[in-house]
């Protein structure tokens, strides 16, 4: 399973050159051209602030206010671990029903929603679902691993 962001692998020179040519052209939000762009030309640390997680978060929490619908009543399968940044950030700030996660090492799911604290605690530790506590998971729940 191979995971791509919109920058996957660009970090860095990348997206340095692509916001110094903005600068250069004269473009005046030159450092807002780009995400994974270094502190010094005003890049935020997402993994660190939730900065792309929050954005995306907020644009769902529109869209669901926009259709009456609270968070708390969605469920939600999520692509991409509690072990990186992006799936991490996701699975704290969230209050929906997640009922299973996918990622480098497998999948973890359960049709009556995962435990909680049990993700948050992958989250914070940033480990794969291969470190899930299936005694967490009901009778209908499984965890199926790559290796």
């Amino acid at each position: 399973i191979l995971f791509f962001g919109p920058d996957e692998g660009t970090a860095g020179s990348v997206v340095v050159w692509a916001a110094e040519h903005a600068a250069k052209r004269g473009y005046p939000f030159w450092k807002a051209i780009t995400t994974g762009k270094p502190a010094t030309m005003g890049g935020i640390p997402h993994d660190k602030y939730g900065m792309t997680t929050r954005s995306v978060h907020q644009q769902v929490l529109g869209i669901l206010r926009k259709v009456g619908v609270k968070e708390e009543d969605c469920t939600k399968f999520q692509t991409g671990g509690p072990d990186g940044a992006l799936g991490s950030n996701e699975i704290k700030i969230s209050k929906d029903r997640t009922i299973g996660i996918v990622d480098g090492a497998g999948v973890v799911f359960d049709p009556i929603g995962l435990d909680r604290a049990e993700i948050t605690r992958l989250a914070t530790n940033r480990q794969l679902v291969s470190h899930f506590d299936t005694s967490k998971l009901s009778r209908e729940g499984y965890r199926v691993l790559i290796e």
